[in-house]
């Protein structure tokens, strides 16, 4: 699912979004504009998104890049699962909606 065009860069959405978890202030509007923009990577085991529930909330876990979905792994003590490239907008339109 990997889709060509230019959007925001991983490292400065990584940038923003530590920014507004780290302050709690900010323009989430403008937040997830860049994440539509954005390519992230979703890892993918036996075929399906790797999700968890929790509090009665499906979460689809995403990263920004490589080394943020391996430092997810190696915590989990997993080996680094396949992942697809998407645009947050997809994500956010057609994946999310069905979860």
């Amino acid at each position: 699912m990997f889709m060509a065009g230019a959007g925001v860069s991983a490292e400065a959405l990584r940038l923003r979004l530590a920014d507004l978890a780290a302050s709690g202030r900010g323009d989430l509007r403008a937040v997830v504009g860049e994440f539509r923009r954005s390519e992230v990577l979703v890892p993918v085991v036996d075929g399906s998104l790797v999700s968890a529930e929790a509090g009665g909330i499906r979460w689809l876990f995403v990263f920004t890049d490589d080394a943020a979905l391996a430092r997810f792994a190696e915590a989990r003590g997993e080996a680094v699962p396949e992942r697809v490239a998407a645009y947050g907008a997809l994500l956010l339109d057609q994946v999310v909606p069905e979860v």
